[in-house]
C-alpha cells in the first residue's frame, strides 16, 4: 500500500497543490483495541462499523467482563490478537496496513473530491467519518489469499 499512498499523495499535490496529513495508518492489535474501547466508551455502535461480526462479539464480551479500563483494554488486546494468531482476518483494515486516515478539517470540498477520485481509481474505498474528529477513511483491497 506504501505505492498507492505514494502516488495519491503526488498526484493529489501536482492537481491541487496541497499536502496530505496523514493521521493514522498501519496499527497494532493494542492500538485497535484502543480505538475500539474509546469508541465503546463514547457509546458509539461498533457493530455498525466493522463487518468482522465475530470479532466485534469477542471485542464486547471482553468489554462486558469489567474491570478496569486497563484490565478492560487488556483483554480486548488479547481477543483482537487471539484472532490474528488464528489466521482470521483483522477487524480493521488498519491492523494489516491496508487503510489509512487523512486529515479533513481545512480540506475544501473541492480537494475531497479530488482525493476521492484519485484513491478510487487506485481501486480503494473513501470514507468520510466525523468521529473522532472528521477525517477521510481510505482503504485499499486486501490481497486474495
Amino acid at each position: 500500500m506504501e505505492g498507492n499512498l505514494r502516488q495519491l499523495a503526488e498526484t493529489f499535490r501536482t492537481l491541487t497543490g496541497g499536502t496530505l496529513q496523514i493521521t493514522d495508518g498501519e496499527r497494532s492489535a493494542a492500538d485497535q483495541a484502543d480505538r475500539l474501547l474509546a469508541k465503546i466508551e463514547s457509546g458509539e455502535s461498533i457493530t455498525r462499523l466493522y463487518r468482522d461480526t465475530a470479532g466485534v462479539r469477542a471485542v464486547l464480551a471482553a468489554h462486558a467482563e469489567g474491570g478496569t479500563r486497563a484490565e478492560v483494554l487488556q483483554r480486548i488486546t488479547a481477543a483482537i490478537q487471539s484472532r490474528i494468531d488464528a489466521g482470521y482476518q483483522p477487524i480493521s483494515d488498519h491492523i494489516p496496513g491496508y487503510a489509512f486516515d487523512v486529515r479533513a478539517i481545512g480540506m475544501d470540498q473541492a480537494s475531497y473530491e479530488r482525493l476521492r477520485d484519485l484513491a478510487q481509481r487506485q481501486g480503494a474505498t473513501v470514507l468520510f467519518e466525523t468521529k473522532p474528529v472528521p477525517h477521510i477513511h481510505i482503504q485499499y483491497p486486501r490481497p486474495r489469499q
